[in-house]
């Protein structure tokens, strides 16, 4: 319905749409996992469609979390320098 970024803390939470490269190649690869751990007919689908699938998906991280992850968010690397 177009409201999920409205449901959120923005206060606690970092939210964007998952960015091209790293995070997307890591989501990719977990939902291929998934598929072939359970042969899940949903998850197959989510990657027989990737781009529609990665335009909907939401990157949500807990703001204290952000410094821990393994690689850059972009958007808040672009937010740091301006």
């Amino acid at each position: 319905d177009g409201m999920f970024r409205h449901r959120l803390n923005p206060d606690t939470l970092t939210i964007q749409r998952v960015p091209e490269g790293h995070w997307e190649g890591v989501l990719k690869d977990l939902i291929t996992r998934h598929v072939a751990e359970t042969d899940s007919r949903y998850a197959a689908m989510l990657l027989h469609e990737w781009e529609a699938t990665i335009k909907r998906v939401w990157f949500v991280v807990p703001k204290e979390y952000v410094k821990y992850l393994p690689s850059p968010l972009p958007a808040l690397e672009e937010a740091k320098r301006a």
